[in-house]
């Protein structure tokens, strides 16, 4: 009698300990990732946000918006944000054109953010300067006069 109920001690204490293994090993997330509002969804056993872009082969750039951070562990809600940079060209003075990466999304921000804030009565903008505060961003064309 005392055998058996040793032998059933020890089968428990086993049973404790393998489940206890088993809800601590790692087991596959189910991980969203949305791009541009596009989503994709991976299973993976990474635990922070550059091991699952590494995996699901999606490489960012210094310019995009990445929600978690690069360096940051999953979040619990397993969601990943990114908003990539639009690649624009720029067209000044006459004819120089600079291809920039950017998170403007208009064009008075975008100007902003190249640092071209004075600007003449004659200079053109196209778009024009008139909607610059409502126009997404296309391909900008800004021709500053030169002064004689």
């Amino acid at each position: 009698m005392i055998r058996s109920i040793t032998y059933m001690t020890i089968g428990c204490i086993l049973l404790l300990v393998a489940s206890l293994l088993y809800v601590m090993m790692d087991h596959p997330r189910d991980v969203t990732i949305m791009v541009d509002g596009r989503q994709t969804k991976i299973e993976t056993l990474e635990t922070s946000v550059f091991g699952v872009l590494q995996e699901a082969g999606i490489s960012v750039r210094s310019q995009d918006v990445i929600e978690p951070a690069l360096s940051a562990d999953l979040p619990k809600n397993d969601l990943i944000v990114i908003q990539p940079a639009k690649e624009i060209t720029l067209i000044m003075g006459y004819g120089e054109a600079r291809t920039i990466r950017t998170q403007a999304r208009r064009v008075d921000d975008l100007l902003k953010e190249q640092g071209i804030s004075q600007m003449l009565e004659t200079d053109d903008v196209y778009p024009s300067k008139e909607g610059l505060k409502n126009v997404l961003l296309l391909p900008v064309v800004l021709n500053q006069k030169m002064k004689a």
